[in-house]
């Protein structure tokens, strides 16, 4: 499993608008501006979202994204998938024809990413968003 800025930007963004109130909405320039993202990258990761139907949008005023399921039915791996290509995380160099430690090592790597893929799928939005409330009361500012 490929896992990139764009992976850390989408979860940084659903994470920001599953703690909205309900049927709150997010917009891209406002998320971008606070969290330091490039506008323009991070249109592109929702557009990918939004294809995958993990956000809707809401045009015109007091438009913008609004969350396409529940929390606890979206998974993190759902969200890295609809915004990463199908390669795998890690790709050894190619040789041909292949060498015994080439097989052993390309078997070690394709069940890592297969491990990282059931870990991710085995964690919801609703579960991060428990452990950033967890931490809120905890949150230390400096100035």
């Amino acid at each position: 499993m490929k896992i990139t800025n764009k992976s850390f930007y989408a979860l940084k963004f659903m994470l920001n608008l599953a703690t909205l109130p309900a049927n709150g909405r997010l917009t891209v320039a406002g998320l971008a501006h606070k969290e330091n993202i490039s506008e323009k990258f991070l249109e592109s990761i929702v557009a990918m979202l939004k294809s995958n139907g993990i956000v809707k949008s809401k045009r015109g005023a007091g438009g913008g994204y609004l969350i396409g399921n529940s929390p606890s039915k979206i998974t993190i791996k759902s969200i890295i998938v609809a915004v990463e290509s199908d390669s795998k995380g890690f790709q050894p160099p190619y040789n041909e024809p292949a060498l015994h430690t080439d097989l052993v090592l390309r078997a070690m790597f394709d069940e890592m990413d297969e491990s990282v893929g059931r870990f991710f799928e085995n964690i919801t939005l609703a579960s991060l968003v428990e452990k950033m409330e967890m931490l809120g009361d905890n949150e230390m500012f400096y100035i």
